[in-house]
């Protein structure tokens, strides 16, 4: 028991909880190899896209597809 205290006390800590230790830490492989997107729908663009609380759905760009007069005018 003795031991294993000793020897967790002198571990370093890998995170000091900064910017700087965030900037500096390594990613590991699987990150870098990883092919992340993230998209987000938000902006100016998105509110002609709201269907309202009957038909709560972004259906902008299928209206416009389709030809639908209340989307185009």
């Amino acid at each position: 028991m003795t031991l294993a205290h000793s020897q967790s006390a002198q571990v370093e800590p890998h995170n000091l909880n900064s910017w700087e230790s965030l900037r500096n830490r390594p990613y590991p492989q699987w990150f870098k190899d990883a092919k992340l997107g993230v998209f987000i729908h938000w902006g100016v663009y998105s509110v002609p896209s709201y269907g309202g609380p009957e038909s709560y759905a972004e259906w902008y760009l299928r209206g416009l597809q389709a030809g639908a007069q209340n989307r185009i005018d």
